[in-house]
Formats: structure tokens, C-alpha cells, sequence
């Protein structure tokens, strides 16, 4: 019987992704990149392998480098790009949030500011509100470096302390009362706030901590407390210390790898910072489309979620702002 046997073979492979890494796994390790000529030339290919040829022979050297130590560029290289520097950054100004927002109220003192199903409030009537919300809150010992947890549900409330406590110059936590009690309760204990604000609409919602003292924003005692106070702007001698963009603007709670809430605490000078970057990014380019109109902007994320300052920028830079309601379906931070 005749037989046959293939005694050599060769194969060319191709791809239509830009770059494309190819590993096989023999006694030793082969490693190919192939890449797009009409994407890439070849010095810039053979520099890209250089890279990861670097990485794969410190993994060789018994990997005991931390992945933060590891070289992903040679030395000329690395030296050469950090001879260009960083051109993207920006002057961040040393001024609190609150009094862009006070700037703003000053300018358009009738605008619409907040609209909350029925409510509606000027600039005017969300800053006195504000003001007198902070001094109640000043008296209670909120100021720099200090929290107030916030147990509200969505309102024009929620929006009112919010401002307030920025105001006091102090850090607010807030609650989402979708959440299990036991983990909001564990945020409060975590945090220990001077007092959590709320409303008796939601008892029940609200964690009760020994050594955090409510306040009811719907207690006719702190309704006639809140009333006799000026609506006026806080002075700096009022606050319990000097206002600094290093100190805790918000603390949010993530579930953390280990199921136990672990808060993450925002400056702010990071608020500041991101509103500045939206000015430049967002809100210009979308009241030019706009052909310059002021614009209205719907709030619908959790207020315990980062990103719910999105909306609120728009506020300070005086547009009108809609808060949905719980039972319009607002949509939630999982």
C-alpha cells in the first residue's frame, strides 16, 4: 500500500483589525503582532512589540514587581514623552461651589431655578431657602471637615439642604431610600454626621442612629426655627472655620468588594474643577445649539449617585432644572 505523508506546510495569515496580537502557546512562548500597513508602518509596529517585549520579560524576572512598578516604556522613551508635558490641564479658581450659584441668583434673581411636579423656585427663593437651612445647620455643628447625612426623598427639599450644607461649608452624605435600612444605618455610623436631615413622610426609610439627632425639615418647631432666620447670605464669620476647596464636598458609599458600604470622599475643588470641564465640553456647545436660550434639564438619576451633579452644573450656571418624582419611574443607580 502506497502512503503518504506532508512534509512541509506554510500559512499567511490576515487580519482586518488595525492591530492584532497573537499568542502561541509552545515550549516557549510565541508571541506575533500583526498589524494594518495602511494603519501602522513598521517602525511604529516593531516600537508597540518593543513595548510589550519589555512586559513580558519583567513578568520572566519571577514577577515580584508590582503591577504599578511595571515599565511599559523604554528609557529614551519614556523621557522623551515626559519631556512634553501635560497640556491638558486647567486653572482650577479657588472659589466654592455655593457662591457660583450665589453669583448667579444675584444675577437672575426671578428666574425659574428648580421646578419639583408643583413647586417652583426662583434663584432667589432656593438661595434664602439655602441660607436659612445653613445657619440651622451651622448651629447643629456642621462646617469644614464635618458630614450631614441627608435622608430625603426627591424633592425640592433634598435640593434646598443640599445647597445648605455646601453653604455651612461642610460634607453631605446622602441616602437613597430605596436602599435597606441596615445599610443606610451602616453609611450613618460610618460617616457620623452632625444630624440627618428628613421629612416624617419617610420614617420608617430613615436609619435611626444613636448619637445623629434628626431634623425634620416638617417639625413645626424647625419650620418656625428656619423661618426666623435670615435668608440672607452666610457670612464667613459665621461658619464654624474658613471654607477650603481640599475639604469633603460629598461622601458616596459603593458596595466595595466586600459587600460592606466604603465611602469615597469628593473635594470641592473637584466639583468646581468638573464644572469648569462642562463648561468647556458640554453647556457652551449646547446653548449654542440652543441659539443661547436659557435650557431646561431633567434630574432623574438617584441624588446618591455621583453623576447627579450632572443636572445640578446646569443650575449654577442658570439654567432651570426638573426634578422627577419617585413615582414618574426615576431611574436608579443599580
Amino acid at each position: 500500500m502506497e502512503r503518504h505523508q506532508i512534509g512541509w506546510t506554510h500559512s499567511v495569515d490576515g487580519t482586518h483589525y488595525p492591530l492584532t496580537l497573537a499568542v502561541t502557546p509552545e515550549r516557549s512562548l510565541e508571541l506575533s503582532l500583526a498589524y494594518r500597513p495602511d494603519l501602522y508602518d513598521r517602525e511604529t509596529a516593531e516600537r508597540l512589540a518593543g513595548r510589550l517585549r519589555l512586559l513580558v520579560e519583567q513578568f520572566a524576572a519571577g514577577g515580584a514587581t508590582p503591577v504599578g512598578r511595571l515599565r511599559t516604556l523604554e528609557t529614551a522613551e519614556r523621557a522623551e514623552l515626559l519631556a512634553l508635558g501635560d497640556d491638558t490641564g486647567h486653572d482650577v479658581p479657588d472659589v466654592p461651589l455655593v457662591d457660583l450659584f450665589a453669583r448667579q441668583a444675584a444675577r437672575t434673581p426671578e428666574a425659574t431655578a428648580l421646578v419639583f411636579e408643583d413647586e417652583r423656585l426662583t434663584y432667589a427663593e432656593l438661595d434664602e431657602r439655602a441660607n436659612r437651612l445653613a445657619r440651622a445647620l451651622i448651629a447643629r455643628g456642621a462646617g469644614p471637615e464635618r458630614t450631614v447625612a441627608l435622608g430625603l426623598p426627591r424633592s425640592a427639599d433634598f435640593v434646598v439642604a443640599l445647597f445648605a450644607v455646601l453653604k455651612a461649608g461642610a460634607a453631605y452624605l446622602p441616602l437613597d431610600l430605596d436602599h435597606p435600612v441596615d445599610r443606610l444605618a451602616a453609611m450613618v455610623e460610618d460617616a457620623v454626621p452632625v444630624c440627618l436631615v428628613t421629612v416624617d413622610a419617610v420614617r420608617g426609610r430613615v436609619p435611626v442612629v444613636d448619637g445623629v439627632p434628626p431634623l425634620a425639615l416638617d417639625d413645626p418647631a424647625v419650620a418656625a426655627e428656619l423661618a426666623a432666620l435670615s435668608g440672607g447670605p452666610v457670612a464667613e464669620e459665621e461658619l464654624t472655620g474658613p471654607r477650603d476647596g481640599r475639604h469633603p464636598a460629598y461622601l458616596i458609599y459603593t458596595s466595595g468588594s466586600t459587600g460592606r458600604p466604603k465611602g469615597v470622599v469628593v473635594p470641592g475643588s473637584g466639583l468646581v474643577n468638573m464644572l469648569l470641564n462642562h463648561r468647556e465640553r458640554i453647556f457652551d456647545p449646547a446653548v449654542k445649539l440652543a441659539g443661547g436660550r436659557r435650557m431646561r434639564v431633567a434630574h432623574t438619576v438617584s441624588f446618591a449617585f455621583d453623576m447627579s451633579w450632572e443636572e445640578f452644573f446646569w443650575l449654577v450656571d442658570g439654567h432651570e432644572v426638573h426634578v422627577i418624582g419617585e413615582s414618574c419611574g426615576s431611574t436608579r443607580r443599580p
